[in-house]
C-alpha cells in the first residue's frame, strides 16, 4: 500500500464540494432541528401533564376520557 498514489482534489475543489454538500444538506439539516425542537416541546409536554396528575392540578380518569380511541397503528 505504500507505493499506492492517492490523488488529492485541489484546495480551491475540495472548498466547492464542501459548498455544494452544505447546500444540499441544508433542508435537511433544518428538518433535523425542527424534530429535535419538537421531541423537546413533547418531553416538556409529558413532564407538565406528569406533574399535573401528581399534583392533583389533573385529573387523570377524567383526561383518559377525553382521548381519542386507539387505532392500532403502533399501539
Amino acid at each position: 500500500m505504500g507505493a499506492m498514489t492517492i490523488r488529492i482534489p485541489s484546495v480551491s475543489e475540495q472548498h466547492t464540494v464542501v459548498q455544494w454538500l452544505d447546500s444540499v444538506t441544508q433542508d435537511l439539516d433544518m428538518a433535523v432541528a425542527s424534530v429535535r425542537r419538537e421531541v423537546e416541546l413533547l418531553r416538556e409536554y409529558r413532564a407538565t401533564l406528569i406533574s399535573d396528575v401528581v399534583t392533583g392540578r389533573l385529573n387523570f380518569r377524567d383526561a383518559m376520557e377525553l382521548l381519542p380511541e386507539p387505532n392500532g397503528e403502533g399501539e
